[in-house]
């Protein structure tokens, strides 16, 4: 009887080993509704062992690494910008679409980022990669980024004000304070939580002093602000440091808006509760 226990147990944590490493490895299947039915699932054309697999993973991890690092000093040519773009668009490697972008950005300079944005282009505006490029452009060139996008579709003066902000914040206010309130074209109630966004993360006491103008103003939109500048305090510090934060706000609606996104986050974020049994 002992026996066959231990079986059972011993097979139930080779079961739960396995199904564990198969759940950290991530194995790449895609769908592909072109040369198949939709939804169809692809396996890699030869199965390669599970050393070998997390070897070529942790080998495209160092490259992508040792690319964000040798970016900082490389020069992209125009032959070089469409090869990273084509990787970039038409890998499905979240490794290698990661290492071209950041080498993209690595090599963006004001001369090229044209044509390094034609290659960001084909992304959705709500992707990261493209709102990251925008960030880092704006950040570069500030107006001459931002001003880009004013006959663009696409929303992408929003992140381009966000990295102008966060890398001067003076000539970012200064821009933002001369738009219209409302109306045509560019005017801080569009732009006003991008200005935020950059500001928190360039000076986040002035953010807030900002915000606090806000709401002495009535500004409908000064509880939203505030709820941009506690979910910044949270991702950077935690919940446990943002109540902090949100304590030592002046007495107030903002003050409750800070308190309200922290203990939303701190809920998100708590454990479950254990359940105790009661009885024999």
């Amino acid at each position: 009887m002992m026996s066959g226990t231990v079986s059972c147990v011993l097979w139930i944590l080779v079961t739960g080993i396995a199904f564990a490493s198969g759940w950290s490895l991530n194995l790449p299947f895609q769908t592909d509704s072109t040369s198949a039915g939709p939804g169809s699932i692809f396996f890699p054309a030869s199965a390669a062992s599970p050393a070998d697999f997390a070897g070529a993973v942790q080998a495209k991890a160092e490259a992508a690494a040792a690319s964000s690092a040798a970016g900082a000093v490389i020069s992209l040519t125009s032959g070089d910008i469409a090869a990273l773009g084509k990787s970039l668009r038409g890998s499905t490697d979240p490794l290698t679409k990661r290492a071209a972008f950041a080498r993209l950005l690595a090599g963006l300079t004001k001369e090229n980022a044209l044509e390094i944005r034609a290659q960001i282009d084909p992304q959705e505006a709500s992707e990261t990669m493209f709102r990251d490029f925008h960030f880092a452009w704006g950040k570069m060139e500030g107006t001459g980024a931002v001003l880009r996008g004013i006959d663009i579709p696409k929303s992408d003066m929003g992140p381009a004000l966000a990295g102008w902000a966060s890398a001067d914040p003076a000539a970012a206010w200064a821009w933002y304070d001369s738009l219209p309130e409302r109306g045509q074209g560019p005017n801080r109630g569009q732009m006003k939580a991008a200005f935020v966004q950059g500001l928190v993360i360039a000076d986040p006491a002035k953010s807030v002093a900002f915000v606090m103008d806000l709401n002495r103003a009535k500004d409908p939109q000064a509880r939203q602000m505030m709820s941009l500048i506690a979910e910044k305090q949270i991702q950077s510090h935690g919940t446990g440091s943002a109540a902090s934060w949100a304590a030592a706000l002046p007495d107030g609606e903002m003050r409750n808006q800070a308190y309200y996104e922290a203990a939303r986050a701190g809920t998100r974020t708590a454990p479950p509760p254990r359940m105790v049994r009661e009885g024999p």
